[in-house]
């Protein structure tokens, strides 16, 4: 559900309804320590929350039709072929791109990748570069909540690589949600009850 009352902040990266902070998708699982990159040491983890963060613009101008191909890195040359791979392959269409959204009951909000058609059915696609986590199933769970849980739009990763190709992997476990509602629970009451 998208809502005139939510803002995002993207420096502190906070969504706030009506003014008052709430969670985020993103933050409820690197919280939850799915997300943990400890593994890797900071220059390279810099670099690649760069990288992503590049991959997702250049797709999000390819799609909205005002990427300048010329002026492009050349390095980010093989995740716009992955994508554009992707999106010939599989006839996807996209309707909303770096879409914000809110859950109202449960309140928490995010920003999905994508959702449109894929041929003839709706898709709700998260875009990773390289690879997909597991998490990213309670993921795209939080954001079809948003946009309507009873609806069963199919959730998938998109994961383009540097070699210009892509891997896509379908979301089909109907306790992925309740699996990031438990996430957020832990997360309220580590917020809440800790403070005292």
């Amino acid at each position: 559900m998208t809502d005139p009352h939510l803002t995002f902040d993207s420096e502190p990266h906070e969504y706030r309804i009506d003014g008052v902070l709430i969670p985020n998708v993103t933050g409820v699982i690197e919280e939850a320590g799915f997300s943990n990159f400890d593994f890797m040491d900071e220059e390279t983890r810099a670099f690649a929350l760069k990288r992503g963060e590049a991959v997702h613009l250049v797709t999000q101008l390819y799609d909205e039709h005002t990427l300048n191909v010329d002026k492009l890195d050349p390095q980010l040359g093989p995740f716009l072929e992955a994508w554009i791979a992707f999106r010939q392959d599989k006839q996807f269409k996209p309707t909303h791109i770096e879409h914000r959204v809110y859950h109202p009951l449960y309140l928490y909000a995010g920003t999905l990748d994508r959702m449109g058609m894929m041929g003839e059915q709706r898709a709700l696609l998260d875009i990773k570069t390289n690879k997909a986590e597991w998490w990213t199933a309670l993921q795209t769970a939080a954001y079809e909540a948003c946009v309507g849980r009873t609806s069963g739009i199919p959730r998938y990763s998109v994961a383009l690589k540097e070699n210009g190709r892509y891997k896509l992997t379908p979301y089909r476990d109907p306790s992925d949600f309740q699996d990031f509602v438990a996430a957020l629970r832990t997360n309220h009451l580590r917020t809440t009850k800790g403070r005292r």
